[in-house]
């Protein structure tokens, strides 16, 4: 009898586009036989992988993950065509060329509406995972089931989001959803937009708060020397502005939040940090 092979897990990485147009592939369209892509051969059937393409915010401070699939090898590594009907609509109907694919099949719960948003592979494996290559294999089933995990917990109806009905993308789209459903998670008022540090001057109950906005709260650490320093703590801050006489709190409102082992809480007196996928998910408000 056959002894059952384990299957190896891997992350795939893509362009948002090309993940949305060949859902449930792996493939490379710029190698000819008999060349194959670096990794290709070591997809095999039975063997997983998550589909997440990288994002960054406007500034390229910190890179982020939006998933838009899990699946399972069924079929291994050939040079053929793209399927028919991922051919006319992600290149036009004329388009007939091949590529290297690997076939694959959905595995387990998948996002239900869009690509999820999650922190960066790094922060949730707790270790550097190379980003430049498009297929990475994972150390064991804990690791997949870990980002899985992660999916599965930040999955929501993103038609929900205001005004953009889909998870942002960068620091912008963020201030698009927080602009259209400012009161949706708290906010009472705002009272000033600006381009420099802190983005926003809202009202939250009966205080004025600087809020500022970003994708991924680890990129508020390009505002530390923005901050109050506290007297006596060389390097200890104090979540307020440098302005004198502003005595304001400023919070982060960020789309995700990668600051989990906190390291900019200690270092940020009385900071606090507000994921707004978490408030609209679990329809809460900000609380100063």
């Amino acid at each position: 009898m056959k002894k059952a092979v384990k299957p190896r897990y891997f992350i795939v990485k893509h362009d948002l586009l090309s993940l949305r147009a060949v859902p449930g592939f792996i493939w490379r369209g710029d190698i000819l036989p008999p060349a194959i892509p670096r990794m290709f051969s070591n997809v095999q059937r039975g063997d997983r992988w998550i589909a997440f393409a990288y994002i960054k915010d406007e500034n390229e401070r910190k890179a982020c993950a939006q998933v838009t699939g899990i699946y399972e090898c069924t079929a291994e590594a050939e040079h053929g065509p793209i399927p028919r009907h991922c051919r006319t609509s992600y290149w036009g109907r004329g388009w007939n060329g091949k590529a290297w694919i690997i076939r694959g099949r959905k595995f387990g719960k998948q996002p239900t509406f869009g690509p999820v948003s999650i922190p960066p592979i790094d922060t949730i494996l707790k270790r550097y995972v190379q980003k430049q290559a498009t297929i990475v294999r994972l150390r064991n089933a804990r690791e997949f089931e870990a980002i899985h995990r992660e999916v599965v917990k930040r999955a929501f109806n993103s038609t929900e989001v205001p005004v953009l009905a889909r998870e942002p993308r960068n620091e912008q789209e963020v201030l698009a959803v927080v602009a259209g459903g400012f009161r949706q998670i708290g906010i009472k008022e705002i009272l000033r937009i600006r381009t420099g540090f802190p983005d926003m001057l809202v009202r939250i109950g009966n205080r004025e708060v600087h809020i500022e906005l970003e994708y991924n709260s680890v990129s508020f650490k390009a505002h530390l020397p923005d901050l109050h320093k506290v007297r006596g703590q060389r390097h200890k801050l104090l979540a307020k502005t440098k302005h004198r006489g502003d005595r304001r709190p400023v919070a982060i409102l960020c789309w995700l939040d990668g600051d989990k082992q906190r390291k900019l809480t200690e270092q940020v007196r009385n900071l606090r940090i507000f994921e707004l996928q978490t408030l609209l998910r679990e329809k809460r408000k900000i609380r100063i």
